[in-house]
Order: C-alpha cells, then sequence, then structure tokens
C-alpha cells in the first residue's frame, strides 16, 4: 500500500501554513483598503459639514442657503454612488484575488491527490483492479463536482455584480432628471 512520507507530510503542511497565511495577508490588505476608504469619506464629510453650517451661522439670505442646501445635496448624491462604486470595485478585486488562490489550491491538490491515486494504483496488489478504478474515479468525480461549484459560484457572485450595477444605474438618471429640474 502507498503511504505518505513524512518529508511528504511536512511538505503538505508547509503549503498549507504558507497558503492560509498569505490568504489572511491579503484578507488584511483588502480591510485596510476599506479603512481607508471609509477614513477619506469621513475626512470629506467632517469637512463639507463643517463648511455647510459656518454658512448656516454666516446670515446669509434664506435664498443662498437654499441654493447651497440643494447643491450639497446633489454633492452627496454623488459622492455615495462614488463610495458604492469604490466599495464594489475593491470586493470585486477581492473577490478575483480569492477566487484565483482558490482554483490555483484547488489545482495543486488536484495534483497531489491524482498523484496518490497513481502511487496507490502503481503499488496495490494483484486482483484490486476494481478498487482502483473506484478510487480513481471517485478522485476523478470529487475533482469534477469542485470545479462545478467553483464556477457555479463565480457566475453566481458575477451576476450579482450585474444587478447591483444595474439597480444604481436608475437611481443616478433619476438624480440627474431631479438636478435639472432644480
Amino acid at each position: 500500500m502507498y503511504f505518505l512520507t513524512n518529508p511528504q507530510i511536512d511538505g503538505m503542511q508547509h503549503d498549507s501554513v504558507a497558503a492560509a497565511f498569505s490568504l489572511a495577508q491579503r484578507a488584511f490588505q483588502c480591510f485596510e483598503e476599506l479603512v481607508e476608504l471609509n477614513q477619506q469619506m469621513v475626512k470629506t464629510t467632517l469637512a463639507e459639514n463643517q463648511k455647510a453650517w459656518l454658512m448656516a451661522v454666516s446670515g446669509q439670505a434664506p435664498v443662498e442657503l437654499w441654493s447651497h442646501q440643494t447643491h450639497a445635496a446633489r454633492s452627496l448624491a454623488e459622492k455615495a454612488r462614488s463610495y458604492n462604486h469604490q466599495l464594489l470595485g475593491l470586493a470585486t478585486h477581492t473577490h478575483a484575488e480569492w477566487m484565483k488562490f482558490t482554483k490555483a489550491r484547488f489545482e495543486q491538490h488536484n495534483g497531489k491527490l491524482q498523484a496518490l491515486v497513481d502511487g496507490v494504483a502503481s503499488r496495490a496488489p494483484a486482483g484490486s483492479d476494481a478498487a482502483v478504478t473506484i478510487l480513481k474515479s471517485t478522485a476523478s468525480s470529487a475533482g469534477a463536482a469542485y470545479d462545478t461549484v467553483l464556477k457555479a459560484t463565480a457566475q453566481a457572485i458575477a451576476m450579482a455584480q450585474r444587478n447591483q450595477l444595474t439597480a444604481a444605474a436608475p437611481d443616478s438618471e433619476q438624480s440627474r432628471d431631479h438636478a435639472g429640474a432644480d
């Protein structure tokens, strides 16, 4: 029978630990990017609110204040749309990297599994052809099932992203229509 040797087990553990830390580092990088985006939005919002309050207490005519508030509302809608676009871009980029990582890990593990199955098959005792065939079929089916799930997940995420972009498009057209009416 074919068994893994200690160097093979050590190598697999090393690969798994390296992959886990690589994934953790990327997750932290994405978190940092999200924090930076949110910090930028908070700083911008605070500066604009300070400007609005200073204008409100400056004693200007109500028409000027109303005009400024209308402009601020349009600016806020544009900033919200920009924030959502940047957030979607970050999520899309992160998703693509995670899918690439997952696919590479799957292919690596699938190759190792195939090597294991081939090793077992080459060392199998005479008369165990049926068991070897079942083992090979099981490994092949598991790989195909995982590949199918991976592709279905990618399609579902792509559809959700398209739906989000489609849903956001009418809002931006409506805001432009309202802006033109003012």
